[in-house]
């Protein structure tokens, strides 16, 4: 994963070299920053600056054999976060990780908006969420919070919509909604 962040003065970090403008130089002390986990096929998909002024990127990094789930958080001026997995960045193998990265961006996006919202991963993730307990999901709900239920069972061998399925019926959930990309309806194996 290649993280490039550039602190515009005032603004938050957008991605990429490409700003022609003004860039704050207390971030790394020329504004820009460039961190390298894997390959060059690796995205961010999250960026999330927290209250504390850290900044933390969540995305997906191929690793030279599978593509797994990558954070790095950095503190306000740049440096890694050498507080947070001991070097700043903490990697998962947890194969494509598409749809907790998903989830991570998603609860930004809501966030942002106003909206509370918790993830709720299958795994050990405890740096950006809490673990998926069904009472505390059942908690979150009441107090009206969005919950996310992320990285599926937490099993091999249990697609996402399995997953899917088994949460909505722990919580007593009275609908399922599903959304992919494949075109039809599957009615078996």
């Amino acid at each position: 994963m290649l993280i490039t962040l550039i602190f515009i003065m005032g603004l938050s970090p957008v991605f990429g070299a490409f700003m022609n403008t003004i860039t704050d130089n207390s971030f790394d002390s020329d504004g820009r920053l460039t961190t390298s986990i894997g390959d060059s096929t690796s995205v961010v998909n999250s960026i999330v600056i927290q209250d504390d002024g850290k900044i933390i990127a969540a995305g997906y990094y191929h690793n030279g054999t599978n593509t797994d789930f990558a954070i790095a958080r950095y503190n306000s001026d740049g440096s890694l976060d050498t507080g947070f997995d001991t070097d700043g960045i903490d990697t998962m193998a947890i194969g494509s990780g598409n749809d907790y990265i998903n989830a991570v961006a998603l609860q930004n996006f809501l966030e942002d908006v106003g909206v509370q919202t918790r993830v709720l991963p299958a795994i050990s993730v405890d740096e950006v969420a809490e673990p998926y307990i069904r009472r505390r999901a059942i908690r979150h709900l009441e107090k009206g919070r969005i919950v996310i239920f992320a990285a599926g069972t937490g099993n091999p061998f249990f697609t996402t919509d399995t997953a899917a399925a088994l949460r909505a019926s722990e919580i007593g959930a009275d609908v399922l909604l599903k959304g992919t990309k494949v075109d039809g309806i599957y009615d078996s194996d």
